[in-house]
This record gives C-alpha cells, sequence and structure tokens, in this order.
C-alpha cells in the first residue's frame, strides 16, 4: 500500500512538472483520500489547484497542509500569498505573522508580510516590514522595488527614487523597477531619462506590456523605430497577455501607426483596447443624466443669487470641461505664475459633497434644494480646509478636475472668491482624443464613441445652463484653438481675470519642472504647437456615428471653439 502511494506521489510530481496539472491534482488526490494525514499531497493538490487558477481549492488545501504540519514555514508563507491573492488581507496577514513567529530573522518572512499591508493599504506597516526584510538582506532587490512602490504611494517621490535605483544596481534585468523608476521621471519632464529606464524595461522583460505602453506615451514614433518593430512583433502573443496588458498594448500600438501617419490601422487597434476597456468597465450614464436633468429645475437664477464676498485670502480657481480639451495646458500656464499652486485633478469637491449628502441621508438632488446660506458656507470652508493643506503658503490654488462642470451652480454658492476657467475645444477633437487615450480614473464612458458623444450631449447641456443662469463673467472660457493661435493675449487675459499681476515666466510654462501626472505629461513640456488642431479628420469617416452626435453642439459659443 505504501509503496503504490509512494509511487502515485512520484507519478504526480513527474505530470506537475510536466504542466499536466490536472491529472497531477487527480494523482494528489487519490493519494490524500488514503491519507488525508500527508501534507505533501495536500501542497500538491493546492498548487495544482492554483496553476489552474482554482483558487478556492488552492486556498483550502494549503490551509491544511498548515495544520497538518504547523511547523513548515513554507506552508503559512504559502497561504498568506494565496490569501492575498484572493484579496483576504486580514488572513494573508495572520498567516504571515505565524511564519515569521517560526522563523523571525526570514527576510523573504517579512517581505511577504510587507506585501499584504501594502495591497491592504497600511503603508506605514508595509515600509516597516520590508525594511526589516532588508536588514537581513540589502541584496533583495523585489524588496528595494516594492518599499520604493510604497514610498510613492505616500507621495515620497524622492526617496522612491533611491530604492528604485537601488534595486536596478543590483539587477539592471528587473523590469519593474526600470519601470517605475521611469514613471516618476516622466511625471517630473525627465523625458530622456524616463525613455532611456522604459527601454531598459522592455529590453529586461519583451512581454511586459506596461512598460511598452509606458513607452508609447513619452515618444514620437518614426517609420524605422525598432519599438514600433517590436510592438507589431508582440501581436503573434497577444493572447497570452490578461486583459488589462491586451488593453495597454492596443494603445500602445494605436499610439505608434498614429505617430507613422498609419491612420487606418492605428484607429483599429484604438478600437481594439477600447473595446476591450468597456467591456471591463461599462458605463452608466443613468445617475449623470438625472443630475444633468435635474440641474436646471434646482440651479434657478434666483437660487442662485450672489454670495457675498468674503475676507478669506483663499481664492479656489477650478479648471472644468471636457477632458482632453486643454484643462492640463491652462493649469501649467496659470502654476508658473509665482502665486498659484497647481495641485491637479482633486476630488475633494466631490468627496465634500456626498460625504454630506451621505450623513444627511438624502437624495443628493434633494439634499442640494434644502441646502441654506448657512450649509453653503460650511461646505466652502470644508473644501478649502482640506485643499490648502497641499499649499499653505499659497493665496491661489488651481484644481483641475473637468468633471466639476458639474457642480459649478455649487461652486458659486459654496466658495464666493473662487474662479471659475472653462477650457473650450472642438468636440470632434476632444472627444477623438479621449478615445485614443488610457486614462487612470473613471472616464468610463471615454471608451466607446456612441457614449462618449452622450457624455459631451450631457456637459454641453450643463454648460450651456450655467452661462444662461449665473452672472456675466462669472465663467472665463479658453477656447484651446485660440490659445493655440493667440497664446500671449489669452495668458495674459487668464491671469488678469485671476486678479494678479501678469508674471512672464507665465510664457515659458514648458519649462515649468512640477511633477504633471495626466495624459498631457508630454505636451506641456513643449511650446506651443499646432499639430493637434482638427487631428480628428485624419480619422473621418470611422467617426462618423461621434459627429452626428455632437453636431448639433460644435461653434456655440461658449461651449465649443
Amino acid at each position: 500500500m505504501e509503496k503504490s502511494l509512494d509511487e502515485a506521489m512520484r507519478q504526480a510530481a513527474l505530470r506537475f512538472k510536466n504542466g499536466l496539472f490536472s491529472e497531477a491534482e487527480q494523482l494528489y488526490r487519490h493519494v490524500f483520500v488514503k491519507n488525508p494525514g500527508n501534507h505533501n499531497a495536500s501542497l500538491g493538490i493546492a498548487l495544482s489547484a492554483l496553476e489552474q487558477n482554482n483558487i478556492t481549492d488552492a486556498l483550502w488545501f494549503m490551509q491544511k497542509a498548515a495544520e497538518i504540519a504547523p511547523e513548515i514555514v513554507l506552508y503559512r508563507r504559502n497561504l498568506g500569498e494565496l490569501f492575498r491573492r484572493a484579496k483576504k488581507y486580514e488572513a494573508a496577514i495572520a498567516s504571515h505573522k505565524i511564519a515569521i513567529n517560526i522563523e523571525p530573522c526570514s527576510a523573504e518572512n517579512h517581505f511577504l508580510l510587507g506585501l499584504a499591508y501594502s495591497d491592504n493599504h497600511q503603508f506605514e506597516f508595509a515600509i516597516q516590514h520590508y525594511h526589516i526584510a532588508l536588514s537581513y538582506n540589502q541584496n533583495y532587490g523585489v524588496a528595494w522595488n516594492n518599499l520604493g512602490t510604497v514610498l510613492e504611494n505616500l507621495g515620497d517621490k524622492q526617496t522612491a527614487k533611491i530604492a528604485y535605483t537601488t534595486a536596478i544596481a543590483l539587477n539592471s534585468l528587473h523590469a519593474e523597477a526600470q519601470n517605475n523608476l521611469a514613471v516618476i521621471y516622466s511625471e517630473e519632464g525627465k523625458l530622456t531619462e524616463a525613455r532611456s529606464h522604459f527601454t531598459a524595461s522592455v529590453t529586461a522583460n519583451p512581454d511586459f506590456i506596461e512598460a511598452h505602453y509606458n513607452l508609447s506615451l513619452i515618444k514620437t514614433y518614426t517609420l524605422n523605430d525598432p519599438h514600433l518593430a517590436l510592438l507589431e512583433s508582440l501581436m503573434k502573443r497577444i493572447n497570452c497577455y490578461s486583459t488589462p496588458m491586451r488593453i495597454r498594448y492596443y494603445f500602445a500600438l494605436g499610439k505608434a501607426l498614429d505617430d507613422t501617419k498609419q491612420y487606418e490601422r492605428a484607429f483599429k487597434a484604438y478600437s481594439e483596447g477600447n473595446q476591450l476597456q468597456s467591456c471591463q468597465k461599462p458605463w452608466d450614464k443613468n445617475k449623470l443624466h438625472a443630475l444633468v436633468e435635474a440641474i436646471p429645475k434646482l440651479f434657478t437664477t434666483s437660487f442662485l443669487k450672489q454670495p457675498k464676498k468674503t475676507n478669506d485670502a483663499r481664492c479656489p480657481i477650478f479648471i472644468v470641461g471636457m477632458p482632453r480639451a486643454g484643462t492640463t495646458l491652462i493649469e501649467q500656464i496659470l502654476c508658473t505664475h509665482e502665486s498659484i499652486y497647481g495641485a491637479g485633478e482633486l476630488s475633494i469637491l466631490d468627496d465634500v459633497l456626498h460625504n454630506a449628502c451621505r450623513t444627511a441621508n438624502m437624495p443628493f438632488t434633494t439634499w442640494m434644494k434644502q441646502l441654506t446660506d448657512e450649509a453653503f458656507a460650511t461646505l466652502g470652508e470644508a473644501y478649502l480646509n482640506r485643499v490648502w493643506k497641499l499649499a499653505p503658503n499659497k493665496n491661489f490654488i488651481v484644481d483641475k478636475m473637468p468633471g466639476n462642470c458639474f457642480y459649478i451652480g455649487m461652486i458659486y454658492r459654496m466658495l464666493p472668491n473662487a474662479k471659475i476657467i472653462h477650457a473650450i475645444r472642438d468636440p470632434m477633437d476632444s472627444c477623438f482624443s479621449c478615445f485614443t487615450h488610457l486614462f487612470n480614473d473613471d472616464m468610463s464612458f471615454s471608451y466607446d464613441l456612441t457614449t462618449l458623444g452622450t457624455y459631451y450631449t450631457l456637459y454641453a447641456q450643463t454648460m450651456q445652463h450655467w452661462h444662461s443662469v449665473l452672472p456675466k463673467n462669472t465663467i472665463f472660457n479658453v477656447s484651446y484653438e485660440q490659445m493655440v493661435t493667440h497664446h500671449e493675449a489669452l495668458s495674459k487675459e487668464l491671469i488678469r481675470y485671476i486678479g494678479l499681476p501678469w508674471d512672464p515666466n507665465c510664457l515659458h510654462f514648458y519649462k515649468n519642472n512640477r511633477a504633471v501626472k495626466t495624459a498631457s505629461l508630454t505636451q506641456v513640456r513643449k511650446p506651443i504647437y499646432k499639430t493637434s488642431l482638427q487631428r480628428w479628420q485624419y480619422f473621418a469617416n470611422e467617426l462618423e456615428p461621434l459627429q452626428k452626435i455632437v453636431a448639433p453642439y460644435r461653434n456655440i459659443p461658449g461651449i465649443s471653439a
């Protein structure tokens, strides 16, 4: 009997080694049924199940192996890692703590606990255990890289760069560390360094699609570009990649083909990426549609009574509009002025409003209707207090979240000192530019031409309402097309609207070395250029469905160029 079970274990191990995971699992299960105390068989079932993406059985049998042989630290490590992959972070943390109790001086045990803490957004604990891991093994490159990631999440980019650089010094073929360092360089506008490290990343691991995608964002391709050739060669392996990586691949390929004027192929690649992303995150327009329908009924001229200006020196500047309509360019011009801080796209206004609404336990539009002057003032103070933690020594801070266009009525009542800048652009250019970009945040409307057009109409209808009910000059319209052709004059008008003296540095916005995270991070590092005007026309045939939807809103003053 014992010999037959030993032979079954040998055959199972052989099948596992040869990639026959289902057959291996059957043999391991046969042994485990005959001998439920065999922790090696339980381990074999768990690993075989994992290879077949059966995380439930993998967890159950790994836990069984750990119970049968509690002294074996490997089982606790494996169990913790399986819990982490299943997003059961508290259980993962508990398992890794047991592993540390068994082997307290193991760098790997502390690294894995740090990883679980990081995924659970307990970043300070993650840093602590990464440092302990590195105290036991200074050459632990993966720990250096992951330490960098956590530091970056906490906003400490400079120390993160040191951690990534250390990982690369230990192993120049560490693809993730090369990519992560390059991302910071690209945000800082150090594009030569970024391109170098992205290239090193894809050289180290040609299947690391994230680095291919990131590289595509910061370069302009030519027909004989070796990276274009490499991207095209990866098409034969497309089914080997996960859906998120396939999405990034198609956007990268689309960008490269677009740069090289292969427009038909570029559109096909963009469409593939957008279709996959749209399936991952379909857009539900109902919530926004309900808000847009409610706005004219609620925000009437009488409701939008002129708020009293306050003596508060803090002046928030809101840049609103369609994404890809020039909001980042406007912010870069403004924050080059010595008196203005550019905070980027903040979710703070949305957070303040919805937190207050949840506390009141009312539907959003019902809640807005019953707000008093004092309530508006309280909401405004909550917004200012959170935003001014970012730059307490500045009087002017830019919040360039485009979607705040739907809250302009609230801004007007909450923040009487606020300045509101509306970035406008030909809808065909702004919508198509959205279609060619993969966004980091919730932009699920942008991955389908019809939903893009629908979103644009909701935005346009909303802006038409604000222009009709708010006093003249409340909203300052900035046309992207006018900014490109009359840059200096419009920049001066912009600064005058804010109420500041002219700063000639605003004409040299591209020299501003502030970090930029949006899709425009490369464009704002260059002087004004005109090549993006009417770019959609290269794809006119493919964009007919979009054109039909937005046609009624083109060339309307205050809405589009």
